[in-house]
């Protein structure tokens, strides 16, 4: 499968999120997007490896679950996220993180099943939660190489 040029390539884009309840994404410690149940679209923003990413979701009970994709602006690449890309983050006051920091973290989230996919498109993406079944939980992830690929419909 081919990849993007992982040498200082930013691609924009946006991201596609489905959350049950809310989720808050902050890019490189800046919030970015708020969404809000169900599904949702981000504004164009520039990813590269190596950018940082927390994910503050929250969840008030039963149902639950949080998915993203990013797609680039031109439709040729799409990032996908499993389960194995994030880590607890365990300091709700601090959103972003050195690749050092990131490496040291060990525990992260499970996927999944059982929900109804909402982003309009085929991805590889995971459903997958914190670590409080309810509440908020915060998730971090950095974006490599491996998580880019052609983007197909």
């Amino acid at each position: 499968m081919a990849q993007a040029d992982s040498k200082a390539v930013m691609i924009r884009g946006k991201f596609y999120i489905d959350v049950d309840d809310t989720c808050k994404l902050y890019l490189n410690g800046k919030l970015i997007h708020h969404a809000q149940e169900n599904f949702s679209i981000t504004p164009e923003v520039a990813l590269t490896v190596g950018d940082r990413m927390v994910v503050h979701v929250w969840d008030g009970g039963n149902a639950k679950g949080f998915k993203m994709v990013f797609v680039s602006t031109d439709k040729k690449w799409q990032f996908t996220f499993n389960d194995k890309c994030y880590r607890y983050w365990r300091d709700p006051e601090v959103f972003d993180f050195t690749a050092k920091e990131f490496q040291a973290l060990k525990d992260g989230p499970k996927k999944f099943g059982g929900k109804t996919d909402r982003i309009p498109f085929k991805n590889q993406s995971d459903y997958i939660w914190g670590d409080k079944p309810t509440g908020s939980s915060w998730l971090a992830l950095m974006i490599t190489k491996n998580m880019v690929a052609p983007f197909k419909q």
